[in-house]
C-alpha cells in the first residue's frame, strides 16, 4: 500500500515512516503544500494519505475537501496534536475516515488501518504493543455532535 504523509515536521515524518515501514507499508515522500500533495498523488497514486491539517502552508479542511473531490478513492486519515470538537466534526464532514492524535501509538494506527481494510490482522501483529491512551482513541461522533 502506497502512503503519502503530509506533515511539515521531519521528526513526525521519520517516526511515522519507520512505524509504517515495519508494517510493510510503502511510504512516499514527505510533503507539506497543496501543490506537493497534488503532484505526488498524480505521480504515485497513493491509497492512503496521513495528513497533519495544521501545516503552515495548508488550509486543512479546504485541502481535505479538495483531495476528496478530486480523488474520492483515496483514504484520508488526519494526524494531529489538536482535537477540538468543531475541528473533528469539520474533518469528518469533509471526508476524513479517521483522526489519530499525536504522539501516534502504533496500536492505534494499526487499528485505524485495519478498520479501513488497508492492513490485515497479520500485518498489525508486527507493531509493538503500547498501552492504550485516551488521546489515541477515535472520537465519539455522538459526543462530538452533542458538544457542537
Amino acid at each position: 500500500m502506497k502512503t503519502l504523509i503530509v506533515d511539515e515536521s521531519s521528526v513526525s515524518y521519520a517516526n511515522l515512516s519507520a512505524l509504517l515501514e515495519k508494517l510493510g507499508v510503502e511510504v512516499l515522500e514527505k510533503v507539506a503544500t497543496e501543490n506537493e500533495i497534488t503532484r505526488t498523488i498524480e505521480q504515485h497514486h497513493p491509497e492512503l494519505i496521513l495528513m497533519d491539517t495544521r501545516c503552515s502552508y495548508l488550509n486543512g479542511i479546504h485541502t481535505i475537501r479538495k483531495i476528496k473531490e478530486l480523488y474520492p478513492e483515496i483514504n484520508l486519515v488526519v494526524i494531529t496534536v489538536f482535537e477540538d470538537s468543531q475541528s473533528v466534526k469539520n474533518a469528518f464532514v469533509s471526508g476524513v475516515q479517521d483522526i489519530i492524535t499525536k504522539p501516534i501509538e502504533s496500536q492505534r494506527l494499526v487499528s485505524s488501518l485495519q478498520k479501513l481494510g488497508l492492513l490485515s490482522a497479520t500485518n498489525g501483529s508486527e507493531a509493538s504493543p503500547e498501552p492504550e491512551s485516551k488521546g489515541g482513541e477515535p472520537p465519539n461522533l455522538i459526543a462530538v455532535e452533542k458538544a457542537v
